[in-house]
């Protein structure tokens, strides 16, 4: 049995969580439209942004500053939505960067 690749791997993972989320919304009742994936990026390369994007994600969340600014970067050729996941600290210069602006941020009342 070959061992899959990288992007076989986030594709399989990828449908196995939209299986389980259609599930669950057809358990509470609620239309899939009512519902977003956001695939946490953080900690993950560029390039495994690129394979879920490939496999049909386009919804990516970070909450680390210097990697977020990196992976956009990175992927500023392909229509990805970035959403923050957490908060900025206080002692942030600036608060937001400036590349960081366009990003939605996650709250409880948006999931």
């Amino acid at each position: 049995m070959a061992i899959p690749s990288r992007r076989e791997e986030i594709a399989a993972g990828l449908s196995a969580v939209r299986q389980r989320l259609a599930r669950a919304l057809e358990r509470a009742g609620r239309l899939p439209s009512g519902a977003k994936l956001v695939a946490v990026s953080k900690t993950h390369p560029a390039e495994d942004v690129r394979a879920a994007f490939d496999a049909g994600q386009a919804d990516f969340g970070e909450n680390r500053v210097q990697e977020a600014l990196e992976k956009i970067a990175a992927t500023a050729d392909i229509p990805i939505t970035c959403t923050w996941s957490g908060t900025f600290s206080r002692t942030r210069p600036g608060g937001r960067p400036p590349r960081l602006r366009g990003c939605t941020r996650l709250t409880a009342s948006t999931c």
